[in-house]
């Protein structure tokens, strides 16, 4: 998990989304995206695989993957986190 955090993870929003959210601007559009591997500070050694829906306005949802699939996907799912402060189904 700290060379996913390392080497791949992002924080979001960030350059990336706000293509998206310029696209969906210019042409009146929702986009849901493909899944980011996401870190978050509040949340420190945990990464996320995430997924924005994006609209005209902007971000409207994001959606962290609550049932990685273990072995393979070593991301942590919101359950995993004491505390989590987000709903996990937006």
């Amino acid at each position: 998990v700290e060379d996913l955090q390392r080497e791949l993870a992002v924080e979001l929003p960030n350059a990336h989304t706000e293509v998206y959210c310029r696209l969906a601007r210019q042409l009146d559009i929702h986009i849901q995206t493909g899944t980011f591997l996401e870190r978050d500070p509040r949340y420190p050694g945990h990464v996320f695989n995430t997924t924005l829906l994006i609209g005209p306005d902007g971000i409207l949802s994001r959606y962290r993957k609550v049932n990685p699939w273990i072995p393979w996907e070593v991301h942590s799912s919101p359950h995993d986190v004491p505390d989590y402060a987000d709903d996990p189904f937006p």
